[in-house]
Formats: C-alpha cells, sequence, structure tokens
C-alpha cells in the first residue's frame, strides 16, 4: 500500500511538472492570443485548406515521426493555425 502512496505522488507530482512547464512556454512563446482553438478556426476562408491535415497537426503525431510542418499563406490566419496547434 505505501509502494502505491508513493508512485501517486511521484506520477501527481510530475503531472504538475508537466504542466507548469507547458504553461511557462506558452507564457516566453508571447503569443497574441494564446486561448486561440481550433475549435475557433473558420476553415470557410480558404476551401483549398485541408481541415483534416490541420487536426493531425494538432496531434503532435508529425513530432514523433520527426516530420517537418511548414505554414505558408497570409500571416493572420497562418499565425491563428500556428498558435490553436499549441493547445
Amino acid at each position: 500500500m505505501r509502494q502505491s502512496a508513493g508512485r501517486t505522488l511521484v506520477s501527481d507530482e510530475l503531472a504538475r511538472r508537466g504542466e507548469r512547464l507547458l504553461e511557462r512556454r506558452t507564457k516566453q512563446a508571447q503569443f497574441r492570443d494564446s486561448q486561440k482553438t481550433l475549435d475557433n478556426f473558420d476553415f470557410t476562408f480558404n476551401k483549398k485548406m485541408n481541415r483534416s491535415l490541420v487536426f493531425d497537426l494538432a496531434t503532435g503525431a508529425f513530432i514523433a515521426r520527426h516530420e517537418d510542418a511548414l505554414f505558408l499563406g497570409p500571416p493572420d490566419p497562418v499565425t491563428f493555425c500556428c498558435t490553436s496547434l499549441t493547445h
């Protein structure tokens, strides 16, 4: 029973540290509006934009596959999209 409680405490501490690290990095990035999410993104502005690809990028799976992501287009939609991926 003691080992289980110790593991829970360590697990909770690691989770809190991870959350604080993410908060600190998001703050350091100085996003204009760090609360933007893909749920608020207007995909109708560009019919050619691949919605499923954007949501796939949001999973971060491309990082594990050691792939790059390059966003091209007008500054506001690209910035919104990139900022949204941080959530």
